[in-house]
Order: structure tokens, then sequence, then C-alpha cells
């Protein structure tokens, strides 16, 4: 784990706003999680194995499947919540540690737990990507 550097450049009131957003996503992640896990609760009985009715077999199936990847989704996201708002606890939230600098308070406020800084010079050449020619 590579230790911040230099001082924190966010203010207070910007640390309390993403922590507040952090707790209402992480909330929203809980509840999609329990809404989902009780969807696949209610699609594991589904299937009968029988040959009468394959295509409502697969059809539960394809459900159970869709919701387990949600509910996976949905809990390595809750992570990330999780080791922001540790990190806003630690005083390193914004840290990127595998670039050694702070992410940028505008990728922050658009993605609260973002773990890494993108690149300038993608930043630039993405940005040159999207300028079209219009005579």
């Amino acid at each position: 784990m590579t230790e911040p550097t230099s001082a924190n450049p966010y203010d207070a009131a910007f640390i309390a706003a993403q922590k507040e957003r952090l707790l209402a996503e992480r909330a929203q992640m809980q509840q999609e999680i329990a809404n989902d896990s009780e969807e696949l609760k209610a699609w594991m009985g589904d299937t009968d194995g029988g040959d009468t009715y394959m295509s409502e077999d697969a059809t539960a199936l394809t459900e159970r499947e869709l919701d387990m990847t949600l509910i996976n989704n949905a809990q390595t996201m809750l992570r990330d919540i999780e080791d922001a708002l540790a990190a806003i606890d630690a005083g390193t939230y914004g840290w990127d540690e595998d670039a050694g600098v702070w992410i940028r308070a505008e990728r922050l406020e658009v993605l609260p737990w973002a773990r890494h800084e993108v690149k300038v010079e993608r930043r630039r050449r993405d940005d040159d990507d999207l300028a079209l020619d219009v005579d």
C-alpha cells in the first residue's frame, strides 16, 4: 500500500458530501442485493427437469443466472463503496495507490468510489476521438 506523498487536496465540505453520497449508494446497493436475492429464491424451484416445459425451464435458468450476475455485480460495487468509506475515515480518500496521485475531484464527483485516476494522455486521446469535423 502506497501512502499519500502530499496533503489531501479535498476540503471538508467535499469529503462530507462524498461520504453522504457513498452512504446513500451503499443503502441502495444493499437493497438491490436483497431484492435480487429474493427474486433468485423465487426462481429456485421453477425447474422440474421434465421435457414437457423445456422452454419454461430455460427461462427459469436464464432468470437465475441473471439474478446471480446482478447480485455479484452489486456485491462488488458494495465492496468498492465500503473501501471508499474506509478511506474517508483513514484520510486517504481519493488516493490512487498505483499511480501515486490524488484522483481529480471531478472524477470522484462522477464515480465516488473510483480507485484510479485516468491518465491525462488517455483523456486527451479520448477527447480527440469525440471531436467531429463539421463544416
